[in-house]
């Protein structure tokens, strides 16, 4: 309990609204993950430190995650993992166009959050990185999109190591790689993505 009062709490241990709502979407997110991981529903988990780090993502490289994707749930007022649009690595193999693959995932007429860990190489060395994306179609309504962009900056907090953000308005922020090339430094930087060149 100190801990989170620690992270959360401005001085004087008090809690502003911004606080409050990241400091709730990680606590969801925990009891959650507790929730998948008690199997026998006893009350306790048991886990080693590699079981740990490699709890979601999977020993195997094939198992390991590559896009999730996040919406607002249904009475609005928690953010949930959108189970059906999770995306490992094992998905992608043999995709042509891993790009088109994801934004094929995207919801055309919905609002969407997304974690997309992406790999890339540039001109010096591979690298991967963690991608936000902010995904609000010209198709959603006024009412979704206010709703995803008053809580955009709650979830970005919760995720550490995020590098990039990519916001779609519009199919033509997603028509082809380019504009999210771009985001990641443009083809001067960028020499393959996913694999192929670009």
């Amino acid at each position: 309990m100190l801990i989170i009062v620690a992270r959360y709490s401005e001085s004087g241990l008090t809690v502003d609204f911004d606080n409050f709502v990241g400091c709730l979407i990680r606590l969801e997110t925990l009891f959650n993950t507790f929730k998948t991981l008690d199997k026998d529903e006893s009350g306790e988990v048991e886990l080693t430190m590699l079981e740990i780090r490699v709890r979601l993502q999977g020993a195997d490289k094939q198992e390991q995650l590559k896009l999730v994707l996040f919406k607002i749930s249904d009475d609005g007022k928690c953010i949930i993992v959108d189970e059906d649009k999770c995306l490992k690595v094992k998905d992608l193999n043999g995709e042509e166009d891993v790009f088109r693959k994801i934004v094929n995932m995207m919801p055309t007429d919905d609002c969407r959050y997304a974690l997309y860990d992406c790999s890339w190489e540039s001109k010096d060395s591979p690298k991967e990185d963690l991608v936000f994306i902010m995904w609000a179609p010209e198709h959603s309504t006024i009412k979704k999109k206010m709703k995803y962009a008053s809580s955009k900056q709650y979830i970005k907090a919760t995720f550490q190591g995020l590098k990039f953000e990519w916001q779609v308005n519009d199919m033509s922020d997603a028509k082809d790689s380019s504009v999210f090339i771009d985001k990641l430094g443009g083809r001067g930087v960028v020499k393959r993505l996913e694999g192929r060149e670009v």
